[in-house]
């Protein structure tokens, strides 16, 4: 309590790593004086730290208020990601073993911030591929996904990753030649 009381922040990054957290919002609430409270914020994500404070009469408005300019500043910088045109990006999830678990999965994806489209690849009896239409590219939707709770990233080794063969015109032999996709991003199911 001392360290949020005085918004030692490292303290509090370092107590909160083992939250595998993306963003930490840090709130101090007091009593300004009789009839007003004051709440003050810190916001610590990739690296910037926002700080920002709020004074009202209302304990009820000060949370709103926070958790208001939180959302507009994780917002600036989604939309800031997102800039650029769009593409696509494939994703295995593992630990999809029946219907119930692949509607959650694709009701999840189809919500996220970034995502124009949801397509169904491959269906295993563990897992489902998909390959998903971006706005701006993968790095910010990966980010929003690093965000939630429903998808964990799953560690494969590099030599392990697969690619798959993207057919191109013959060459001048007659040899069906294939240009490699990017790295197929492998995540697991959370219960």
């Amino acid at each position: 309590p001392g360290d949020v009381w005085g918004g030692f922040l490292d303290t509090i990054e370092s107590a909160s790593a083992r939250y595998a957290s993306q963003a930490i919002l840090v709130g101090r609430l007091n009593k300004a004086n009789s009839s007003t409270w004051e709440a003050r914020w810190t916001l610590s994500y990739l690296g910037k730290t926002h700080r920002w404070q709020h004074r009202s009469g209302q304990v009820g408005e000060l949370i709103e208020q926070g958790i208001g300019h939180t959302t507009e500043l994780l917002l600036t910088h989604f939309s800031q990601s997102l800039v650029g045109g769009s593409g696509s990006m494939q994703l295995e999830v593992l630990g999809v073993h029946n219907l119930k678990q692949y509607r959650r999965v694709v009701d999840y994806l189809s919500g996220v911030h970034g995502v124009r489209g949801v397509l169904t690849e491959q269906i295993t009896p563990d897992a489902a591929r998909f390959s998903l239409e971006t706005e701006g590219g993968s790095e910010a939707v990966l980010q929003i996904i690093a965000l939630g709770d429903v998808l964990e990233p799953e560690e494969i080794p590099q030599s392990s990753l697969l690619y798959r063969a993207i057919p191109r015109k013959s060459d001048e032999g007659g040899q069906q030649a294939a240009l490699p996709q990017p790295p197929l991003r492998v995540y697991r199911l959370n219960p």
